[in-house]
């Protein structure tokens, strides 16, 4: 009966030792430098992560800046992508939000955000639209801190 015990103890701290954890955005703090454009992160509405299956952590401060690292960086293989909600500034998982491109002046120009749902994608389209400057800086992170236009 002892080793009955044992037996399932053991397999229960195996269980629950082997069990996956959750993945969780790292917070962001004011010396936290882009991975992509090596700027400040200055403002939170805008900041996006990556959090690679080795454990690392690239901060962004432009979701363009993410979206061209992760382009020119294959071999970085991500765990979970997170965006902070341009209202509320709280961390999503990439899969409960929306990313829009808009004509919100972002830090590096890419004009994207990203929001809770549709709806809220749909309000802050109807109240910033794309300008013409936007929709032709199709790099997603200005081209005047991250390369030419052919990178």
């Amino acid at each position: 009966m002892k080793a009955i015990k044992w037996f399932a103890v053991l397999v229960a701290g195996y269980v629950i030792g082997c069990a996956t954890t959750e993945i969780k955005p790292v917070e962001i703090y004011n010396e936290d430098s882009c991975a992509q454009c090596k700027m400040a992160l200055s403002d939170q509405a805008f900041a996006s992560e990556v959090v690679a299956r080795d454990g690392l952590v690239y901060k962004f401060d432009d979701i363009g800046c993410m979206e061209k690292f992760t382009k020119n960086n294959p071999r970085i293989q991500a765990a979970a992508l997170f965006y902070k909600d341009f209202q509320s500034k709280q961390w999503m998982k990439q899969a409960d939000c929306v990313v829009i491109r808009t004509g919100i002046k972002t830090p590096m120009g890419s004009g994207k955000i990203a929001v809770k749902d549709s709806l809220e994608a749909e309000r802050i389209l109807k109240q910033y639209p794309v300008s013409q400057d936007l929709s032709e800086n199709e790099s997603g992170c200005g081209n005047d801190c991250c390369g030419s236009k052919e990178d």
